[in-house]
């Protein structure tokens, strides 16, 4: 069931939702949500194309470049940004403000120049098709893109969304289509994610939270891992990180997600473990390699059996109970053995999903 949009008695709602109707990559989606990011913040109707190439830049940023999302072989956008992050040396979890104010300052820069024609060469044109499909049938393709600038120049009664200047290369959102873009910006912001959203779940079948990664981080709240792991520590003393085996020390200590966040996009205990900071910083979003899983489930419950028999929390062994799928008493008469297996089975297969991927696996400290 698709998310319907307002309607509107004298505009072609229908037109707007069928733009999505064929799609062989991604760029119709970050079209239109650009436009909404630069109506929402510049109250702007005339917009450059190279503008909105821009806007499309920093939208895909960290879909691409953090969390490694597929857009699918035809989807040409993923390999250009690649090369522009390598081209100007940028770190992958850049502050969408920096990045926006970095492609500004290089907007000469060859990269983004033929991300800027690659994208421009038909989205503007065919955002539009749905609108004139009567008029395009029959026509060769090579001459739809001036049929479209044309067409959305007339005086036409299928009122399009916009009008293109083709020699100055932007549109001009049309007075009722802007009106009401502003009145709805925010579902019609949604029902694009949501498309946006079931193309990529089509072309990343078994990656977790998709929906998650289609934006920024957000700050990860670890206080429920730190009074986790505060306690083991304050319990048995000093422990040792599972890839140095150096001490760490209590109060001074960083929380690694062993199958990095920015692939499974959440702070469940049973993919938590202490180590250094230097050695958190060290291991990034990388994946660790099969060697380190042994110790990793060791100390894992060596961690639950010490929340179980000095404070009996249920509170911080939730996630462990969720993901055994067992109760308090039948989670505690769990051997190392089983507790091991278990967690084997959602660690290798994570493990494996993010390699394939994209991510790097087979991390080692050296």
């Amino acid at each position: 069931m698709s998310m319907p949009l307002p309607k509107n008695n004298s505009l072609p709602i229908s037109k707007l939702a069928g733009v999505f109707n064929s799609t062989t990559n991604s760029y119709k989606y970050f079209w239109l949500l650009a436009i909404i990011n630069i109506v929402a913040k510049k109250h702007r109707k005339k917009i450059k194309f190279s503008e909105l190439v821009v806007e499309i830049i920093s939208l895909l940023w960290y879909p691409i470049n953090y969390y490694n999302i597929s857009f699918g072989k035809q989807d040409k956008l993923y390999e250009k940004i690649f090369s522009l992050r390598d081209a100007l040396n940028l770190p992958v979890n850049l502050k969408r403000n920096d990045l926006l104010n970095i492609i500004k300052e290089n907007h000469e820069n060859a990269i983004i120049s033929a991300v800027v024609k690659d994208i421009t060469r038909y989205v503007p044109y065919r955002f539009l098709a749905p609108w004139f499909n009567n008029q395009l049938a029959g026509l060769s393709d090579s001459s739809k893109n001036q049929e479209i600038a044309n067409l959305s120049n007339s005086k036409s009664k299928n009122k399009p969304f916009y009008r293109i200047d083709k020699i100055n290369k932007t549109i001009e959102i049309t007075d009722e289509w802007y009106e009401y873009l502003y009145a709805n910006m925010q579902i019609i912001n949604d029902f694009t994610y949501w498309n946006l959203l079931q193309y990529l779940e089509k072309r990343n079948p078994n990656v977790p939270n998709i929906s998650q990664k289609l934006f920024e981080p957000v700050s990860r709240k670890l206080n429920t891992a730190r009074e986790f792991w505060n306690t083991v520590i304050n319990e048995v003393g000093n422990i040792k990180c599972i890839y140095s085996n150096e001490i760490i020390h209590p109060n001074n200590y960083a929380i690694d997600h062993y199958i990095p966040w920015s692939f499974v996009t959440h702070d469940k205990l049973w993919n938590l473990i202490p180590t250094t900071n230097q050695i958190n910083s060290i291991k990034s979003n990388n994946v660790p390699a099969v060697k380190y899983f042994d110790k990793f489930a060791e100390i894992q419950f060596s961690a639950t059996r010490i929340i179980l028999s000095e404070y009996r929390s249920k509170k911080l062994l939730e996630d462990y109970l969720l993901l055994f799928r067992l109760n308090l008493n039948e989670f505690g008469l769990l051997s190392h053995s089983e507790f091991k297996n278990k967690l084997k089975g959602t660690i290798n297969p994570l493990a494996q999903i993010a390699t394939n991927s994209g991510f790097n696996s087979k991390w080692v400290y050296s």
